[in-house]
């Protein structure tokens, strides 16, 4: 039997049913809606929090192991949370410079 939605997801803004059990125990319906929802949610935190665990190049990583890079889809997250992941993948992923062009030598020419 499918219950009547009483919460909504801290990550997509899905409605969802967060049974009495969830909020006396730790699970990951007592914030998101699915475990997916869930490793966003602790790795958000974790960058976040008064007590940084994550930085942004470690967080970056985690959130590309789950897929989740600057070419994904953030429609499908709330707008704080899609921001905040944009702004980590930034600020985390190293930055790539060209190589420089080295100066012609004037013997071959």
């Amino acid at each position: 039997m499918e219950q009547k939605p009483n919460s909504i997801c801290e990550i997509c803004d899905k409605p969802y049913y967060r049974c009495s059990k969830c909020d006396s125990t730790p699970h990951y319906k007592t914030h998101t809606c699915s475990p997916e929802c869930y490793q966003i949610y602790t790795v958000l935190l974790e960058v976040e929090s008064d007590d940084v665990v994550l930085t942004n190049e470690e967080a970056a990583q985690k959130l590309a192991y789950l897929g989740i890079t600057l070419d994904s889809d953030f429609e499908k997250y709330r707008d704080g949370v899609a921001s905040s992941m944009k702004r980590i993948i930034e600020d985390g992923t190293p930055k790539i410079e060209p190589p420089k062009k080295k100066n012609k030598s004037k013997l071959f020419d």
